[in-house]
């Protein structure tokens, strides 16, 4: 694990700043909503907005529609919403939902399927396992311990 690990950083050292970027704010937005899944989407968005003021909201409602629109077991369809209802906050609260229903290996399994999809979404053109490999050396290293500071 840590030879991939080792690669993986080696491999975000070498991309460009906006991929470094997409890839830890993604990955921090995927841990902020996987740690409150039982909150509103409203908080779970306030709480990514306070971690990452600088996020594009509209981005970030887009990115996440389409990865909601990609899941193989959820009925959102964010086309179908009435326009007053298409805010960020409901695209998360989704998410979350969606989220909730898993646990143990399902649980890692889903949360692997959103980075695999929100990475695809941002950079179509990276080979996705190079995208995989280093989100898992963003979270472990960079998003992980930043939550268990906070945490504590």
């Amino acid at each position: 694990m840590f030879d991939i690990l080792r690669a993986a950083r080696k491999v975000y050292e070498k991309m460009a700043a906006i991929e470094q970027s997409a890839i830890v704010n993604m990955s921090g937005v995927l841990a902020i909503i996987n740690a409150n899944l039982d909150q509103s989407g409203i908080d779970i968005t306030a709480k990514i907005k306070e971690q990452y003021p600088d996020i594009d909201l509209d981005g970030l409602k887009q990115a996440l529609c389409e990865v909601a629109s990609q899941l193989q077991r959820t009925t959102f369809n964010y086309s179908a919403l009435r326009p007053e209802d298409r805010k960020v906050e409901n695209v998360v609260a989704n998410i979350a939902y969606y989220l909730k229903k898993f646990s143990g290996d399902a649980w890692i399994a889903e949360t692997k399927k959103l980075v695999t999809l929100l990475a695809k979404f941002y950079s179509p053109e990276t080979p996705i396992q190079k995208f995989f490999d280093v989100l898992e050396f963003v979270y472990q290293d960079i998003v992980r311990p930043r939550l268990l500071a906070q945490a504590a």
